[in-house]
């Protein structure tokens, strides 16, 4: 399904978005004070960080609490969902920022499908402070993430964190799929597929895409399950006309947390 379908569904959508600053529920315009919390009728967010390493990298999470029926979307929400976003630019010292996320499923029909979570999660995430920078103060993050139960609700929230919550930081991280290794995947561009495979005898049923912006990816389809390898065919749903290929993550469902790789396909 291309993704310009769902385009529709999100303008639609952010039209009866709901901003939340700290702790309101109502509609209020951005200022620049926040708290760690903001609480709507659909979810509660959370903002965690941890104490800058030797280094002066800054592990934290957004802690998503979903209301019961609730749901949101991964970081390729797939054709009918809307993106995690969340924005580190008003924090002191931050070069570059990376959101991570758990193992997604997928859900809806049509033009519903969607990749996401139907439970309570967080969203880890690393910054790297820039050149000759610090990041020392506190954490401020712009949030925009979809919630959707019958209709989807775009939801904005401005929350700021200090570096005191380790412990749930540390769980975050420790709920990612694991790394396989580079021997053990295989990939390849098959003309408006990507064909990928992965070794070592690992019961996978499921596999999800993500690519930079641009690039977008269908649902998997297991074509081959031989001893020892599973091989799916992903269909190429969208990509820059004469892009060269670039590099992807993928995360295979196993059952439990997941597997994920870094790759780039030959």
């Amino acid at each position: 399904m291309k993704r310009s379908v769902a385009t529709f569904t999100r303008i639609a959508a952010i039209a009866t978005s709901i901003t939340v600053v700290g702790t309101h529920s109502s509609a209020v315009s951005a200022e620049r004070s926040s708290s760690p919390v903001a609480r709507t009728e659909f979810a509660t967010l959370t903002l965690l960080a941890e104490t800058p390493t030797a280094h002066g990298l800054v592990r934290g999470a957004l802690k998503i609490e979903l209301e019961p029926g609730w749901k949101t979307y991964w970081l390729d929400p797939g054709p009918s969902g809307i993106p995690p976003q969340i924005d580190f630019s008003r924090t002191e010292g931050v070069g570059e920022s990376a959101i991570l996320a758990p193992l997604p499923e997928r859900f809806g029909e049509d033009l519903a499908r969607a990749n996401g979570y139907k439970s309570d999660l967080s969203l880890p995430f690393l910054l790297t402070p820039g050149e000759n920078e610090t990041i020392s103060g506190a954490i401020f993050a712009n949030v925009f993430l979809g919630v959707c139960e019958s209709i989807c609700v775009p939801v904005q929230a401005e929350l700021s964190a200090t570096f005191d919550r380790a412990g749930d930081v540390q769980a975050a991280f420790s709920n990612l799929p694991t790394q396989v290794k580079p021997t053990d995947l295989t990939a390849s561009i098959d003309g408006d597929a990507l064909i990928l495979g992965l070794r070592a005898g690992s019961d996978v049923a499921d596999a999800f895409v993500l690519g930079p912006d641009g690039w977008y990816f269908g649902e998997a389809e297991l074509s081959e399950y031989g001893e020892g390898t599973t091989t799916f065919r992903i269909p190429i749903d969208e990509r820059p006309k004469d892009a060269e290929t670039p590099v992807l993550t993928a995360v295979f469902d196993d059952g439990e947390k997941g597997l994920t790789a870094v790759f780039r396909p030959e």
